[in-house]
């Protein structure tokens, strides 16, 4: 039995990935139902992705081939989502150290001590709910804002401008980010600046 080229498997496994397996398993509605609305519970594959891990993927026998790269693309996409909103919340960190750290350079260097003194250089209270904090519902305005409805809590209130050392701003949703004075975002990995 000859072996097919590894150009021609890649192709095959490339259309069996995008094509097929994809429209077999989870088929697209014209409703506006989110895809994982449309992949039953009980299904053999699909329906383990949540709570299964992608390290899982290659150990359960019940998966084999293409059906494994799917199931492990899935499981990647998954948890990506969190890495995603965790990137987010840092840029929505810094747009308010930013907008913090404008309000000082106007006033006596010093930064506010409460998001309300902030409203004229935020545009809208909506920045202040972190996006992985799903549990909270933003202020429409800055009129209905209470602190309840913020993810972010101002940790040391009228710090200096600029103090690279002191901790500004966290977010109550990830326990690990920091915004500090000089307007950079501890991500829990490393300090850097807002992401474009």
């Amino acid at each position: 039995m000859q072996m097919a080229s590894p150009a021609i498997t890649l192709l095959v496994l490339l259309t069996t990935i995008s094509g097929t397996l994809i429209w077999l398993f989870v088929r697209p509605t014209e409703s506006s139902t989110p895809i994982e609305a449309t992949v039953p519970s009980n299904h053999p594959v699909f329906g383990a992705i949540r709570e299964t891990s992608a390290t899982d993927v290659m150990e359960m026998p019940e998966i084999r081939g293409p059906t494994a790269i799917v199931t492990f693309a899935a499981c990647a996409t998954h948890s990506a989502k969190p890495r995603a909103e965790s990137m987010s919340c840092c840029n929505y960190m810094c747009s308010i150290v930013i907008a913090a750290r404008a309000l000082a350079m106007d006033s006596d260097e010093y930064l506010p001590s409460d998001f309300l003194s902030m409203s004229n250089e935020l545009a809208t209270p909506r920045i202040l709910v972190c996006p992985g904090d799903h549990s909270r519902q933003a202020a429409p305005d800055w009129a209905s804002f209470t602190l309840d409805s913020s993810s972010y809590a101002i940790v040391t209130p009228r710090l200096r401008d600029g103090d690279s050392n002191g901790v500004f701003l966290r977010c109550k949703f990830h326990d690990d980010h920091r915004g500090y004075a000089d307007g950079t975002v501890f991500d829990g990995i490393k300090r850097r600046t807002k992401i474009r």
